[in-house]
């Protein structure tokens, strides 16, 4: 059935999504402007009133059109469409072709600083017990590359682009699972040769394969887990050969147990994911599904908690040293920093006292430090190891207590970038730009090594001087591209059109596990908001990676089977 009048379940579904971005878009406008909403000089109920009521129209309405042009392009799936697609690596060679500019261009590759600190790592001049630590397993790869462009080629540059190689290699795959698993489920050709010249030759993948930085490779890694996340839950629902459902689960461990050992903390995300498919499993009687997927979740916790001293120890050779990551403290400590900010007047001694110990820059740092839109001053300088004999956490729930809202707004503070449809860049509190160019927020496009630093024993990489020219080109092409974008792929948009596709599906199931495959790209949005940086395109990319997957099947979410 065509979609003609808006139910009264998905008019619901759609006034509670709006009215929420609405609040949020509110809130995080007055941040960008004024620093804060609750003690902003113009805080006026009626206009306040007046802007809610306009965002909300714009949300509401944008959904209803998500929903009527998902309607318009879904149809109806044929019954014999379990053949996997045979044109799989002509989509690969079309994916690499696209990307293949950026890579001639800015060979080897565009070096992040925390590449430079990873190749120190491994190289024995950056400690492992660092507050800045990286991941290990990647900080090896790169390494063993790097090692091998050294051995073999006599060149840093060529050990550099090995890994630029593996990262496109891998990336350039899991787009080409997403286009071969749309041609599977049969959703109409043009949207599906639409997606493949999007993630072909849309500036932002091709630039950020060609970026020094571990989130790439993360990026199809997360990617291939989503698709067979999909794979899972929809040969589950269809009640296909358990064989099938195994084998598919087999992927979906392999590449779970990957992205994790990439970025610590997408253990959590997958364990958590696993668990909704065994509850899902377990009632629709899939058992031996059930018990693959608890043995996935062994393997994940088991490498979560042993990988890192085995590769810095084995495959390294250097001593780990465990230190607590204070990286996940973004949140409480931004809360904490925006309470002394604005409520010094009601911190009392003990508190204060309490604070002194618990920073190395003592009390008077966390005011002058304070940033909202970036946390790296806060979490390199808490005492993680005290926080507990200090009475953090009770000063923590004392100021809560002091001024909840205050504790929702430095989270909307500290995050709005992620959802706020405005281009608007984040600024500290005393209006100083701290990211650059609103928007997409891509990589960097240059090489971000400081020649007076050596950075172990990498400072051989650079670009080529012959394709200056080129790359110059192309960078301010995309930095023009990117202001024309930010009105039409910026991260709040892509937020919301997440929101309101898992909506539409579960509004058309009527099952609420038919937002399982949604959950991976939806939690990696909330890994963007509790992470340190605001706005960060970097952090952000991987579920831009994610949308053509999501749009696509959504459009087949459900749909009434027809014969051929």
């Amino acid at each position: 059935m065509k979609y003609n009048l808006i139910t009264v379940k998905k008019t619901a579904i759609l006034v509670i999504i709006a009215a929420i971005f609405s609040f949020l878009q509110l809130v995080s406008t007055y941040i960008f402007h004024y620093n804060t909403f609750k003690y902003s000089p113009i805080n006026v109920g009626i206009f306040n009133l007046l802007i809610f009521i306009t965002f909300f129209i714009i949300y509401f309405i944008g959904g209803n059109i998500v929903y009527w042009i998902i309607d318009r392009c879904s149809q109806p799936e044929k019954v014999e469409n379990n053949k996997d697609s045979t044109h799989g690596l002509a989509y690969f060679l079309v994916i690499i072709l696209g990307w293949s500019p950026w890579l001639y261009a800015f060979y080897p590759g565009s070096l992040w600083w925390d590449m430079c600190y990873e190749y120190d790592q491994y190289y024995g001049s950056y400690r492992f017990d660092s507050v800045l630590q990286f991941p290990a397993f990647p900080t090896y790869v790169m390494g063993l590359l790097m090692d091998i462009g050294k051995t073999l080629f006599k060149s840093d540059n060529v050990g550099m682009f090995l890994y630029i190689i593996l990262q496109t290699l891998v990336c350039a795959f899991a787009c080409t699972k997403v286009i071969t698993l749309l041609e599977e489920i049969k959703l109409n050709k043009k949207i599906i040769y639409s997606f493949l010249l999007v993630y072909a030759f849309f500036p932002v993948f091709g630039a950020s394969v060609q970026s020094g930085v571990n989130n790439v490779l993360n990026y199809g890694l997360t990617l291939l887990s989503c698709v067979y996340i999909y794979r899972i839950y929809r040969q589950i629902s269809r009640n296909e050969v358990t064989k099938r459902i195994i084998v598919s689960c087999f992927w979906y461990i392999n590449y779970a147990l990957l992205s994790s050992l990439w970025r610590k903390e997408m253990v959590y995300i997958y364990t958590f994911i696993s668990i909704l498919l065994i509850i899902y499993c377990y009632r629709v009687k899939f058992r031996r599904i059930s018990a693959v997927l608890l043995y996935g979740i062994l393997i994940l916790c088991l490498s979560s908690a042993f990988s890192e001293r085995l590769v810095v120890e084995k495959l390294i050779g250097q001593t780990l040293n465990k230190v607590n990551d204070t990286k996940g403290f973004s949140v409480p400590l931004l809360q904490v920093a925006r309470f002394v900010y604005y409520h010094d007047d009601l911190v009392s001694d003990e508190e204060k006292g309490i604070l002194n110990k618990s920073f190395s820059y003592g009390y008077d740092g966390i005011r002058k430090s304070y940033n909202p839109n970036l946390s790296d001053s806060l979490i390199f300088n808490f005492n993680f190891k005290e926080r507990e004999r200090n009475g953090f956490y009770r000063v923590y729930w004392s100021f809560f207590k002091k001024d909840p809202l205050l504790f929702l707004e430095s989270l909307i503070a500290s995050s709005y970038g992620y959802y706020s449809i405005l281009p608007n860049a984040p600024k500290t509190i005393n209006n100083a730009p701290t990211n650059g160019l609103p928007g997409m927020r891509l990589p960097g496009l240059w090489i971000s090594l400081d020649p007076d630093k050596q950075f172990g024993n990498v400072s051989g990489i650079e670009y080529r001087a012959e394709t200056q020219k080129l790359r110059t080109l192309m960078s301010d092409w995309l930095a023009e591209l990117e202001k024309s974008l930010n009105a039409f792929f910026g991260f709040g948009i892509c937020t919301f059109l997440m929101v309101v596709l898992s909506s539409y599906s579960y509004s058309r199931s009527k099952k609420l596990t038919s937002v399982i495959p949604y959950i991976l790209p939806l939690m990696l949005c909330m890994v963007c908001i509790a992470s340190p940086v605001n706005d960060y395109g970097r952090y952000y990319i991987g579920v831009f990676y994610c949308m053509p997957f999501i749009i696509g099947i959504t459009m087949q979410s459900e749909r009434k089977k027809q014969h051929a």
